[in-house]
C-alpha cells in the first residue's frame, strides 16, 4: 500500500525540532509501477535519510511526473536538507497537479513562514484550512498554524 508521508504543524519547523511524520492510509491500495521505489523513498524519509529520499523520489517522479504526493514528500526532504527554494518548487508543483492538496499548501506555507514571508504563508495556511474544512477535517491537529500568532513556548 502506498503511504503518503506528510508533516502537518509547520510550527515544529520553526523550533528546529525534527517534525513528527505520520502516514495517511486513505490512498488506493492497488499496486502500481514504482511501488517498491516509492516505499523505499518513504522509508528513507521516515528514517531521516533525506539525501536518499530525494534520490528515491526523483526515481518515482521519473516513472510518474504527475504524482503530487511524491512532490510533497520530496519537498519535505529538500527542506530538511536546507533547500527551501527547492522545497517550495516541489510543493508548488504538487499544488499544480492537485489543487486540493492541503498538505502541499500547509508545507509551502511553513517554508514561507520560516523565510519571513508572512503574507504568502498566511495565504497558504488559509487555503489548506479551507480545503481541510471542505473535506470535513476540522480537528485542531490538522489545522495549519496561524502566522500572526505569537510563537509557541518551547
Amino acid at each position: 500500500m502506498k503511504h503518503v508521508v506528510t508533516i502537518l504543524g509547520s510550527i515544529a519547523l520553526l523550533t528546529g525540532v525534527t517534525p513528527a511524520i505520520y502516514a495517511q492510509t486513505n490512498l488506493p491500495t492497488t499496486p502500481k509501477k514504482g511501488e517498491n521505489i516509492y516505499q523505499q523513498a518513504e522509508d528513507k524519509l521516515k528514517s531521516g535519510d533525506y539525501l536518499g529520499a530525494v534520490a528515491a523520489y526523483n526515481q518515482v517522479l521519473q516513472l510518474d511526473n504527475n504524482d503530487a504526493d511524491a512532490y510533497v514528500n520530496r519537498g519535505i526532504a529538500r527542506f530538511q536538507l536546507g533547500d527551501k527554494r527547492g522545497a517550495i518548487e516541489d510543493f508548488t508543483q504538487a499544488i499544480h497537479i492537485n489543487p486540493a492538496n492541503a498538505a502541499a499548501y500547509n508545507q509551502r506555507g511553513g517554508v514561507y513562514l520560516i523565510m519571513g514571508d508572512k503574507h504568502k504563508a498566511k495565504a497558504d495556511f488559509q487555503q489548506a484550512t479551507k480545503i481541510l474544512n471542505g473535506q470535513g477535517n476540522t480537528s485542531d491537529s490538522q489545522q495549519p498554524p496561524n502566522p500572526d500568532a505569537p510563537p509557541a513556548p518551547q
